[in-house]
């Protein structure tokens, strides 16, 4: 028995914007490592602001929010002087090297 047509369609979407967020998160990644080399560049401790949104909406849970959190922690840990996560609790306040 096949499923009705909008259950496909929705299943289609749902596939769809699971492969977005991958893409996004690709994306982020040198998105945030461009940022943290060119700021790295301006001068010590400058205070930069990633946001990543709080995840709130994507089925698959927070995304962009682990993925910075762990860029920080390892492969770009050499320009972070410190971070944290920013009252909103959609933004990490990033202090650079």
């Amino acid at each position: 028995m096949r499923a009705p047509r909008a259950r496909r369609a929705r299943a289609a979407a749902a596939r769809h914007r699971l492969a977005d967020q991958s893409a996004a998160a690709d994306q982020a990644e040198r998105l945030v490592r461009n940022l943290l080399v060119t700021g790295a560049r301006g001068g010590h401790g400058q205070v930069v602001r990633i946001i990543t949104g709080k995840g709130n909406r994507s089925e698959a849970g927070p995304v962009l929010m682990p993925l910075v959190r762990r860029l920080l922690e390892t492969s770009l840990a050499s320009y972070v002087a410190e971070f944290t996560v920013d009252r909103d609790g959609g933004s990490f306040l990033v202090r650079l090297k």
